[in-house]
């Protein structure tokens, strides 16, 4: 159980470990072509399964994270690519097929998330595709969740998918034009 500042209590913690497996899941599940590219690795929880699937790139601004991302790595016997940079600088290599925006955009205002939606976009080969994982606001309504998923992807993705796992996360995954 979670037993850090985030802890959530008995019931909270096992809702959340609930949706954060199915949240692997789905994300394992999503088909791609080409490298993975990860902004906002984090310690890297998402970076395994990533790099368990490809090529991965992961971007954080903080080495500190990134070094628990690397060890993290290493335990499982993977590699990946870790840039210690701003996640919201512009791209950089070969267009990805996936990029993966974990826990970032819940934490931004509508400028910066929609600035981020755009990096993302830019890392993005036609066809390639994007998944974000987040927190969902506290009272969301889930019926709203198609319409905000638009508004905040715009014309430039399509086939837009977004699914609330219960009370802590939200999926949403498109195809970049």
């Amino acid at each position: 159980m979670n037993r850090a500042p985030y802890d959530r209590g008995p019931l909270g913690g096992a809702t959340w470990q609930g949706e954060l497996d199915r949240a692997v899941l789905w994300l394992d599940a999503l088909p791609y072509e080409g490298r993975i590219v990860e902004l906002g690795a984090g310690i890297g929880f998402w970076t395994v399964l990533l790099a368990s699937r490809g090529d991965t790139s992961a971007y954080d601004a903080r080495e500190d994270r990134l070094e628990r991302a690397r060890r993290r790595l290493i335990t499982h016997g993977l590699t990946a690519h870790l840039h210690p940079r701003a996640i919201d600088a512009g791209p950089e290599g070969a267009p990805a097929g996936l990029v993966v925006v974990p826990f970032v955009l819940s934490q931004l205002g509508a400028e910066p998330r929609a600035r981020m939606i755009d990096v993302a976009h830019g890392w993005l080969a036609p066809g390639g595709r994007i998944a974000v994982i987040d927190l969902a606001p506290p009272n969301f309504d889930p019926a709203t969740l198609e319409q905000a998923a638009g508004e905040m992807l715009g014309s430039r993705f399509i086939d837009r998918r977004a699914e609330v796992l219960g009370r802590h996360l939200v999926l949403i995954e498109a195809t970049a034009r």
